[in-house]
């Protein structure tokens, strides 16, 4: 059964792009899938032989969090080169069969080969326009069951695999039919193409390619096919006689071994029962009188009984139950309704007998005269002159319009024109202001930068200069862009007055009173808030400005000095 456990789905067939998504379909649970790319060029005329390359992607396949681990690409898609260096063709006249058969040819991989892996083609040549329908059936060896018993009840020996099958082995058309499995199809005009099949080696596959009359000519007669393969080895072709050979059993079975030679043939009763009975019918067409056989009268007693049964039996399809009810019990009905009356058309030649007066033929007063005009030839001229008329008007209407948007059409193309001479010189007021605003942007970006370097350093510790340059930055519009660097500047600044203040007041005038000790706590406090807003802009601080002991030092000072008691003298 190796032989049918294949399948093949055609997902993407487009001309080549230099980058395309190729779609992977679904994988079917339990078997094995493999992805076949073919390359086919069509050219008009031999050419040399050359090189192509192939690049396959795969798109990124990282694994989600607590996934298991993803193969790596070279696990994922794994390429392989099939061969395709052997070319075999076969070719033979179509003819009619009564079975719309154009081809039914056995494909056979030789034993010892290996399996044959290409692409299939057929093409019809004679027959325009005739639509191929090709299946590829696998044919797989009978069951033991099947196999009629040797002389004595002995049992068959074994199938020998690559061995021809005698079609007695199947046991039947029947028993045959089941074990074909067909494993690939094939549509088109003129041409079916397999892009891509597997002959397991040793096994018997059939072809069949039929005419579809519904979507093209079903006559055979006078057209030549050509069944080509392009594949990685060879293999054996030929005309498949199974089913003929099958349904000559049949026919064979039918015979009576022990029949008396002398005695006519059950092929020669059949015919001599079928002249009868054409006997009979033409007898019956043409009226005759004559009293028919018993025989005969039995025969068409059972005919009409046949014909009975089959009309009671209810058939499965609406549509053709009723189309055959329709045929067969309702008897044909015609209905005439809306009689029509013809009046008679006037005289070609007026008669030398003087019997019709001409001036009364076209009377206003003559009946035939007003029936004539009215329903007659003479009045359908006239509707149709007057149906000619109208459309001349409107037409003539048509034409005027027509004419009347060219002259509106051509006057617009002058003003257009016009217009794009006028215009096209026109000069671009804006570039003088682009270049302003790109000198101002710019300079704000270079204040930007100055600025967020003083402020980034630790060491550029110049209040005066952060000023300057904040003020330059101000004035630049940084603000627009960057207004927390504006804040981080100006707290900057402060920092450093206020901690020059708390250094001049803790080395170079330390308190002394009251006051002073109240001034300079006023001074730390600001200092230590300063600071916390440093740190929480991440703005540094050098290390070395000992902010920590100056901070240490300037809280022990501001400090107010215990008083010590005075001893009473003594008494």
């Amino acid at each position: 059964s190796r032989c049918a456990a294949w399948s093949v789905e055609t997902l993407l067939r487009a001309p080549l792009l230099r980058v395309m998504e190729l779609p992977l379909g679904r994988r079917s649970q339990g078997r094995t899938t493999k992805y076949v790319v073919v390359l086919e060029a069509m050219v008009p005329r031999p050419v040399p032989s050359g090189k192509f390359s192939l690049q396959l992607m795969l798109p990124d396949c990282a694994p989600s969090r607590g996934a298991q681990r993803i193969p790596e690409a070279q696990e994922l898609l794994k390429t392989t080169t099939l061969k395709s260096d052997v070319i075999l063709r076969w070719s033979d006249r179509t003819a009619e069969n009564g079975k719309g058969l154009v081809l039914c040819e056995r494909l056979v991989a030789p034993l010892g080969g290996g399996d044959v892996m290409g692409m299939l083609r057929v093409a019809v040549s004679g027959l325009p326009g005739i639509f191929l329908t090709a299946e590829l059936v696998a044919q797989l060896p009978p069951k033991e069951e099947t196999r009629p018993p040797l002389p004595e009840g002995a049992t068959p020996e074994p199938i020998v695999r690559g061995a021809p099958i005698d079609p007695k082995d199947f046991g039947g058309r029947r028993n045959w039919l089941a074990r074909c499995k067909t494993v690939a199809t094939a549509i088109g005009p003129e041409v079916v193409v397999f892009p891509h099949v597997l002959l397991a080696e040793a096994s018997t596959y059939i072809l069949y390619v039929r005419a579809d009359p519904c979507r093209g000519p079903g006559a055979l007669e006078g057209g030549e096919w050509l069944l080509e393969l392009t594949g990685s080895g060879p293999i054996e072709a030929g005309a498949d006689t199974m089913e003929d050979d099958l349904e000559l059993l049949v026919r064979n079975s039918w015979v009576d071994p022990n029949a008396d030679p002398a005695q006519p043939s059950r092929q020669e009763r059949a015919k001599s029962s079928r002249e009868r009975w054409l006997a009979r019918k033409q007898v019956e067409e043409e009226g005759s009188t004559e009293v028919e056989s018993s025989e005969a009268a039995a025969e068409r007693e059972a005919v009409a009984a046949a014909r009975e049964r089959v009309r009671k039996k209810e058939h499965a399809n609406d549509a053709i139950r009723e189309f055959v009810k329709l045929h067969t019990d309702v008897e044909a009905v015609l209905n005439v309704e809306d009689p029509y009356i013809v009046a008679p058309d006037p005289l070609l030649y007026v008669p030398e007998d003087g019997s019709v007066d001409v001036n009364n033929i076209f009377s206003k007063s003559d009946p035939e005269s007003l029936a004539r005009r009215a329903l007659g030839m003479l009045g359908s001229q006239a509707v149709l002159d007057e149906a000619v008329d109208a459309s001349q008007i409107e037409w003539t209407e048509v034409d005027k319009a027509m004419e009347d948007a060219k002259t509106l059409n051509t006057a617009a193309l002058a003003e257009l024109a016009a217009w794009q001479e006028q215009h096209a010189e026109q000069q671009l007021k804006f570039l003088e202001r682009r270049e302003e605003l790109k000198a101002q942007f710019q300079t704000r970006f270079e204040k930007q930068s100055q600025l967020q370097e003083l402020i980034s350093d630790a060491e550029r510790a110049d209040s005066a200069l952060i000023k300057a340059k904040l003020d330059e930055a101000q004035e630049a519009g940084v603000a627009t862009w960057d207004a927390p660097l504006i804040k981080k500047a100006e707290l900057k600044i402060q920092f450093l007055q206020s901690f020059a203040s708390l250094r001049s007041r803790v080395e170079d005038e330390p308190p002394t009173d009251t006051e002073g000790r109240q001034a300079l706590a006023a001074v730390l406090h600001e200092v230590s808030k300063l600071c916390d807003g440093m740190l929480e802009h991440h703005m540094p601080i050098s290390p070395e400005a000992n902010l920590e002991e100056l901070l240490a030092k300037a809280a022990e000072l501001s400090k107010e000095p215990e008083v010590e008691e005075e001893e009473a003298p003594p008494a």
